[in-house]
């Protein structure tokens, strides 16, 4: 039934983010408008932030400012063309201090 269908769909995904939250990378996901709707646990203890400061496009104040324009035209050149996105930026950590991060 659509019902059952829907239901385990849920339960697909509920395991997915709970697998998602448990690996030490960090992890994201945007929606068609490229604004950020998930990041996973290790993301969220890497940085410091709480989720709500971190959605749509509050993420990117955690980016260096020397690479935060290279980062979103790689990005936005990599979505228009559906290509691999691929890019190292640095993104502060925690403790204050950026860190080097590969973006893939």
């Amino acid at each position: 039934s659509k019902k059952m269908a829907e239901l385990e769909a849920q339960q697909n995904k509920n395991h997915l983010v709970s697998l998602l939250d448990t690996i030490p990378i960090l992890i994201w996901e945007d929606d068609i408008n490229k604004k950020r709707t998930y990041f996973n646990n290790f993301w969220l203890e890497f940085t410091g932030v709480n989720l709500e400061d971190l959605l749509g496009d509050g993420w990117t104040k955690n980016v260096h400012p020397d690479d935060l324009i290279k980062y979103l035209t790689a990005y936005d050149n990599a979505y228009a063309e559906k290509e691999k996105f691929v890019i190292e930026y640095r993104l502060l950590h925690k403790d204050g201090k950026y860190r080097w991060i590969l973006a893939e």
